[in-house]
């Protein structure tokens, strides 16, 4: 005799954490003036799964938030539209925070600009750093929101040679 079971199963993905990626090498600048930082992206995988087309039939990605943040020098962003900033304004700031969806905060974030203001403290041959911590909101998946955190260092020079080294990116899990 043999005995048929339906058994339902619901198979629930657990969320990944996002990524932060530097697309080339930083130019030169030396202290007291405006440079533009390398590209800087975001990506998660878990937002493929969760994208939606909006009424005028464009692609709509969900929020993340982001908050960045420097030792010394100040930073800033060229392209702000479509952000919602929750503390700064990204317009040579010590740090800013926002929140947007993934395609516009990438946009933004591949205008940085980074300056070390001698009035600030900054001296040759010192080594700033700047901190990006990019939470996905917990937008896909069980373990709640994700944040990575970036540092990239900055060697301020003055006589136009600035060097950037990729550190380690570190996921935390929120409660």
């Amino acid at each position: 005799q043999t005995t048929t079971r339906t058994m339902h199963l619901a198979v629930v993905p657990s969320n990944r954490a996002p990524s932060v990626a530097v697309a080339g090498a930083v130019g030169s600048a030396t202290i007291d003036s405006l440079m533009t930082l390398p590209e800087v992206s975001v990506s998660d995988p878990d937002f493929a799964l969760e994208t939606y087309l909006d009424s005028y039939g464009r692609t709509v990605f969900p929020p993340i938030s982001v908050d960045v943040t420097v030792t010394k020098g100040r930073v800033g962003m060229i392209a702000r539209d479509g952000l919602s900033f929750r503390s700064g304004l990204a317009m040579s700031d010590k740090s800013f925070s926002f929140q947007a969806s993934l395609d516009v905060a990438n946009h933004a974030l591949a205008t940085l600009t980074y300056e070390c203001r001698s009035i600030d403290g900054c001296l040759p041959g010192f080594t700033d750093t700047i901190t990006f911590a990019v939470n996905d909101e917990g937008i896909s998946g069980t373990g709640g929101a994700l944040t990575t955190t970036y540092v990239m260092s900055v060697d301020v020079v003055d006589d136009e040679k600035v060097i950037v080294e990729e550190a380690e990116e570190e996921v935390e899990e929120e409660d």
